[in-house]
């Protein structure tokens, strides 16, 4: 079988074969994978910059010029090359027709990269359970190659046995777990799913700007610049192709969690789990993982649930297959030793990048500055109803949301013996926790509610019902005394009950 061989720098060039490029991963059933596709690679190239894009160069085999394998890779010096998109991926492999034949559609690859002066290649994460990876490497020897392979971070999926019942039952700790979850975070009002990219329904794509709100106001924080254009494009692209989903968990209508997947073929890829931290007390990116599959579940069962490379909570008990992602590194008329240990330092960096999110992140702001305190001492002001809170289990559980405890029982450990908690405004506009000062009570934590309650209102409120003024110790930037100022959270959720 006689290939056409050519060597692609032209982005316009690559671009005008995209059709043909993604159809080539949703064609390889279990293998099928986004990091193959051309709109994974469209992505990757509206993030990085100009001179990182001149260096892209990908060898491309024709049959009877239709196209059937790609193996794209960045020059990185003279003779020597890398995997495209080093830093943004976790996997890489080459992409082949899988009508094609196999072993002469990599030889052919391989030998393009020869006649464009390759003499070093660094092929990073590949996944060892894919078929392509053993022949890609025969393919290098075969060309002059020396290789080297080494392993380094593992690939974390499942594959479904059933449908989504039977799914449940083989899961049934995790899912007992999100049943309790959902069922406490219902204490604080409805839960829905919110969906973009369901067949038939609105693009994912629209919904990325709540995607990237929940993700602000996450652990992780603000996505950076680079990534959040690699985000932006990579769903617009996966649109096209009708593989993106997004699913928003609200909790009382304020928006909690949310989750990116793509299903390419028989794959869904559990991409992006992001939740508002002020809502961890909830667990809401459990839940919303759970419900995202079993709506996938409900269009078709997948062949494979792909929760990408690494560890976590969720991973570790879902992506029950481990599978090695392994390095080759090849030289031709060089001895490989320099190269493969900088591979390997290679590949574990990038295991810590995309373990870690692979994303530049803004730090979030406290609500005051640590040792600058002014104190007041606050006579009452009739107005406001307040009566004191009995505390139930669900009042509980909202001052933990509200105040980011992981949980009612953490949150109390922090109080005083003796501190009590007033609710103020009808309906509650506020919640004030007090402590018996020394002379007067002293207000430790307040909580307000959302809706537009001035602080000073809410103090002279609580002072009216003390019947004597309340000390309280406020963040001021006019004040350098030493002391502890009172908490002030401000809700997100509604409080329960509440219209």
């Amino acid at each position: 079988m006689g290939f056409d061989r050519r060597l692609i720098t032209s982005l316009d060039e690559l671009a005008e074969l995209s059709a043909a490029w993604d159809a080539f991963p949703a064609a390889r059933g279990e293998q099928a994978d986004l990091y193959d596709s051309y709109a994974w690679f469209q992505a990757w190239l509206a993030a990085i910059d100009p001179g990182d894009r001149a260096r892209v160069l990908v060898p491309a085999v024709f049959d009877a010029g239709r196209l059937v394998g790609l193996l794209p890779m960045q020059k990185t010096g003279r003779g020597r090359y890398r995997i495209a998109g080093f830093g943004y991926r976790p996997r890489y492999r080459p992409i082949v027709d899988p009508a094609a034949g196999e072993a002469q559609v990599l030889d052919a690859l391989v030998e393009g990269l020869v006649e464009g002066g390759a003499s070093q290649l660094e092929l990073l994460a590949l996944p060892d359970r894919d078929p392509l990876t053993g022949s890609l490497e025969s393919s290098l020897a075969r060309a002059g190659f020396n290789t080297s392979r080494r392993e380094g971070s593992s690939e974390c999926f499942v594959y479904p046995t059933g449908d989504w019942k039977e799914h449940c039952s083989r899961f049934r700790k995790f899912h007992r777990t999100v049943k309790n979850f959902s069922n406490k975070a219902k204490r604080l009002g409805e839960l829905q799913l919110r969906t973009w990219g369901d067949p038939g329904g609105d693009a994912a794509s629209e919904g990325f700007a709540s995607y990237v709100a929940l993700h602000g106001d996450g652990w992780k924080g603000a996505l950076g610049e680079r990534m959040l254009r690699h985000r932006r494009e990579l769903l617009r692209a996966a649109d096209r192709r009708g593989w993106s989903r997004l699913y928003e968990l609200q909790v009382a209508g304020v928006p909690a969690a949310a989750i990116l997947c793509f299903r390419i073929g028989e794959t869904l890829i559990a991409y992006s789990t992001v939740y508002d931290q002020r809502l961890a007390a909830l667990s809401p990116g459990s839940i919303v993982m759970w419900l995202a599959h079993e709506r996938s579940w409900k269009e078709t069962t997948p062949a494979i649930v792909d929760y990408l490379p690494g560890h976590g909570a969720q991973k570790d008990q879902l992506g029950v297959e481990r599978r090695a992602l392994v390095s080759l590194t090849a030289s031709r008329g060089m001895a490989l030793s320099p190269l493969a240990h900088r591979a390997g330092g290679l590949l574990r960096r990038v295991a810590r990048r995309m373990g870690a999110g692979a994303e530049a992140s803004t730090p979030r702001a406290g609500d005051h500055a640590e040792g600058q305190v002014e104190r007041r001492h606050v006579e009452g002001v009739p107005g406001l109803v307040v009566v004191e809170s009995e505390l139930d289990p669900t009042t509980e559980l909202y001052l933990a949301v509200a105040g980011s405890h992981r949980s009612p029982k953490k949150m109390k450990d922090t109080w005083q013996e003796g501190d009590r908690w007033l609710l103020v405004g009808e309906p509650i506009a506020a919640l004030v926790r007090l402590s018996s000062g020394e002379t007067r009570p002293l207000v430790r934590e307040i909580v307000f509610t959302p809706g537009e309650l001035a602080l000073d209102d809410c103090l002279s409120a609580v002072a009216y019902a003390a019947g004597v003024p309340i000390v309280v110790q406020l963040p001021s930037q006019a004040s350098r005394t030493n002391g502890s100022p009172v908490e002030i959270h401000r809700a997100i959720l509604p409080f329960p009950g509440t219209p």
